[in-house]
């Protein structure tokens, strides 16, 4: 089991305050503690099982876990070290070192020195002996250095616990700024590059610097500048006098193949029955007293309710709502590897409450409506529960067509059946460990669970996803962590609704647009990381990202890897190249084509320019001096933190050519790559570049209806605050080699198996123009529509925009006589005893309604 840690980490966030440590400060006076700033750690053994990330995590208890030495006994007597870097320079004053012991194989160490790094070279500084009855160790220092090394060795391995570090950090030290040209850059075999890093020291300061370069063989250069004869990252790193250091990587890469995307190290992965190996099915009811005058209970569930439980709460409703959470329940558990909840792993049923049935928990009359997972308090904790009022249970009664307090039909038993089973999973979510500050990953992660464990069952591709998430593939600007997504005032709603919630006295007040709105339900990014960092990083997410989903996760792949998944995430998002779910991306894309974007519903806070829906930014010609071939986007839709632009670029796309152009971004922390689908469906991706540069990359096949795709990406992943969710990273395109101008982006480029030609492009394509601008309406589309009494009809439904679609069938008199709810696309089942005849089956999404004729014969 990998622990979420990375071994050259970010320590900003170290548990302070251990007691000896404490103790320790306050004996020396002006000696302070400075292990919570180290900038990065080190080690000469590295492994994911004793990670050197252990020695800073706070935890010096006798039991807790520790770095080790071990690799193999032919290096038991060897010298193996651990090394803390700040950055800049530090008045060192003492070093407390917490040692490990372990019966057979870890003993305190027969010789142990401290060593700094000078600016040029290690020097050793004092040996390290004293070590205490508890394995502590107390050595004084007396040296000024950014490096610190603890060396060890001992006649088995060594382990360290806990390293504190007492000392000042020096003030003032500002970082040089080392900058290029690009840091990518095409390399053609016999064709050396120099490269020459600007360095750009702080205001008024001259010194020389200390330089050095990693180069890809592994050997080290102490020049300002290399000349580079082969493929590979060659970093430099310029150190000022006073210590502070700063890094460039340049990659040499080879234009003429595809880029490769790396695998990510360590792997997450986690199985929760690892944890709960043996959960047996629970026996009796939460003694709590909730008020509850009874319950029904049967395998892991039970149903409990008041003295004021509605008349269609009834026996066979609740029987059959025990038997449908049981059986999915069961898949989750047995075959996903999900614990239950809190409840059922301490041995009391899952808990469905009948809200407004007169318990304590809720004050709700018994007409009262609704359903959502909500907790009681019990023995001074919280249990998880599910609230569901009379509604969704009677549905799970076959009598109950007709509901008498609201004098309406009932058409929607399948919502509301599936809708139980979402609020249980919230169940089971709110007691795990992770994703405390992700509202949105709580929806995501839950429609991902039902949609997964339906791919499981079935065995099969999928061909759709939940309708909401088109917010996912239609606009990708928005952020990952974003809930309600795309906010009136061109924000974005933070992970955890952040700047979403807005009231006029006691009436909500919209802050959202229509299908963006939810796309905290879009199931993508789940699908995504499922996808590619294997199925066992989706409870790894649960039980590790404490708080946040993306800075978890960088925890322990590390910030160059987390901005490069993200990366990742967007340019294969353009190419519809996300494994299984490739298809259901084409239909969210197809099904949601330019539909109408605007704000959802009045009350609302701002009125707002309707945006047709589209993956495609808008590019504009930049009117200053000096700017021809320079393209801007239209601003509000330019990417948030995490989000992404698409650009569509019309190329000369003969086979060999060259293509290029110069990314100019105005913000920090932004890629751009290049990629391209051939006519036979191939996927291109070029060397992506960060920062500005020249992408490049070499056809080799000619594109589809000879359009590329630029891909500009935002890669932060942390959250902070307002600010965040509120920036728009800028940048400007200029048109290169074999490049001629931006495409229209309201035309389906993805469609690489179609002949498009562009109105707004001059340059003679010679192919068939077909029809690809019109916007995509709501619409109910069957593949048959006479049929006979039990078939299933495939269906699918176009710019649903809605959680879930209830599609009802009418006779021709208006009667409604079914009502099945789709949250994807799937079949229309045919009532087995219905006559023969003509029906209509009709659906709406809120702002229009589809109806489609049928005949069962």
């Amino acid at each position: 089991m990998m622990r979420p840690k990375n071994l050259l980490q970010n320590s900003a966030n170290r548990l302070l305050g251990l007691a000896m440590s404490f103790f320790a400060v306050s004996a020396m006076g002006a000696c302070v503690e400075i292990t919570d700033k180290v900038w990065k750690m080190g080690a000469s053994v590295q492994s994911e099982s004793n990670p050197v990330s252990l020695i800073n995590d706070g935890n010096a208890n006798t039991n807790a876990p520790y770095w080790s030495t071990l690799h193999g006994e032919d290096f038991y007597g060897t010298y193996e070290y651990v090394e803390l870097q700040w950055e800049t320079n530090c008045v060192l004053d003492k070093i407390q070192v917490y040692w490990a012991t372990e019966d057979g194989d870890i003993n305190l160490p027969t010789d142990a020195y401290i060593a700094y790094w000078n600016g040029k070279r290690w020097v050793k500084s004092v040996g390290i002996d004293g070590i205490n009855r508890r394995g502590v160790s107390n050595t004084m220092l007396n040296f000024t250095s950014n490096r610190v090394r603890i060396y060890m060795k001992g006649d088995k391995g060594c382990g360290i616990r806990e390293v504190n570090v007492y000392g000042e950090v020096t003030a003032g030290c500002i970082a040089a700024k080392l900058s290029a040209p690009s840091s990518a850059i095409p390399y053609y075999i016999g064709k050396p590059v120099t490269l020459m890093p600007s360095v750009v020291l702080p205001e008024g300061v001259t010194e020389e610097g200390r330089w050095e370069w990693m180069l890809p063989d592994g050997t080290v250069a102490n020049t300002p500048s290399v000349v580079a004869d082969g493929l590979g990252k060659y970093t430099v790193t310029y150190e000022r006098e006073c210590g502070r250091q700063t890094s460039l990587t340049y990659t040499l890469y080879d234009p003429l193949v595809s880029y490769e995307w790396p695998a990510y190290s360590p792997t997450l992965s986690y199985d929760y029955r690892s944890e709960y190996p043996a959960l047996k099915a629970p026996t009796k009811f939460l003694p709590e007293n909730n008020n509850q005058k009874g319950y029904m209970a049967d395998g892991w569930w039970a149903v409990a309710w008041g003295d004021k439980t509605s008349k269609y709460v009834t026996e066979t409703a609740k029987k059959n709502l025990l038997a449908k959470m049981n059986e999915d329940f069961a898949y989750f558990r047995d075959e996903m590897g999900w614990p239950p909840d809190k409840r059922a792993r301490n041995g009391y049923y899952s808990t469905v409450y009948v809200y407004g049935s007169g318990l304590y928990s809720d004050p709700a009359d018994s007409t009262a409506r609704g359903g959502w997972q909500g907790a009681t308090w019990y023995d001074g904790g919280s249990w998880p529960m599910v609230n569901i009022s009379y509604y969704p249970i009677a549905c799970f009664d076959p009598a109950f067509t007709y509901d008498k307090y609201y004098g309406s039909s009932v058409t929607d038993q399948t919502f509301q059946q599936n809708a139980c089973v979402h609020e249980g999973i919230h169940a089971i979510f709110a007691d795990l460990e992770g994703c405390k500050q992700s509202a949105w990953y709580q929806e995501a992660g839950n429609t991902w669970l039902q949609a997964e464990a339906e791919v499981r069952k079935t065995g099969t591709i999928p061909t759709s996803m939940g309708y909401l998430s088109a917010g996912n593939m239609i606009a990708p600007f928005m952020p990952i962590e974003c809930y309600s997504g795309w906010l009136l005032d061109d924000s974005f709603g933070g992970p955890s609704a952040e700047g979403v919630n807005m009231y006029n006295g006691s009436q909500q007040v919209c802050t959202w647009r229509n299908l963006l709105g939810g796309v905290q339900y879009g199931e993508l990014f789940p699908h995504f990381v499922s996808e590619i960092l294997g199925k066992g990083s989706i409870p790894w997410i649960w039980r590790y990202c404490k708080s946040r989903v993306l800075e978890g996760m960088a925890d322990s792949l590390g910030e160059n890897q987390m901005r490069h998944l993200i990366l990742e995430y967007r340019a294969r998002q353009a190419m519809l190249d996300v494994g299984v779910w490739a298809n259901a991306c084409l239909k969210l894309l197809n099904d949601n084509w330019l539909v109408n974007i605007k704000q959802e519903w009045a009350p609302y806070w701002k009125s707002v320019k309707v945006w047709q829906a589209t993956p495609y930014a808008n590019m504009y010609k930049c009117n200053e001096t000096d700017s021809v071939g320079w393209y801007y986007p239209e601003y509000r839709t330019t990417p948030g933190w995490s989000g992404a632009n698409q650009i569509p670029l019309h190329v000369e796309g003969k086979k060999g050519n060259t293509v290029s152009i110069h990314f100019k971004p105005l913000d920090s922390n932004m890629v751009c790559m290049l990629c391209y689908r051939s006519k036979r469906g191939k996927r291109y991706y070029s060397q992506p570049v960060e920062g500005e540069g020249d992408v490049v990359m070499t056809l080799q096949e000619q594109p589809a209806n000879d359009v590329v795709i630029a891909v500009v990406c935002n890669t932060d992943y942390i959250y902070v605050n307002d600010e965040t969710r509120k920036h728009h990273f800028d940048y400007r395109l200029k048109m290169g080699e074999n490049v001629y101008q931006p495409a229209k982006a309201q035309m389906k480029w993805y469609a690489y198996n179609s002949s498009l030609t562009d109105p707004t492009f001059k340059k003679p394509t010679g192919i068939d123009n077909i029809v690809a601008n019109e916007a995509t309406k709501f619409e109910l589309v069957l593949d048959k529509t006479v049929v006979s009494p039990g078939d299933n009809i495939p269906l699918s439904i176009k710019a649903a925009g809605r959680y879930q679609i209830p599609v009802v069938m009418y006779s021709v008199a208006g009667k409604a006589i079914y009502s099945q709810s789709f949250m994807r696309d799937g079949d229309y089942h045919v009532p087995c005893n219905i006559s023969k005849g003509v029906y209509v089956l009709r659906a709406s999404n809120g702002h229009s309604s589809s109806a489609v004729k049928i005949l069962v014969e």
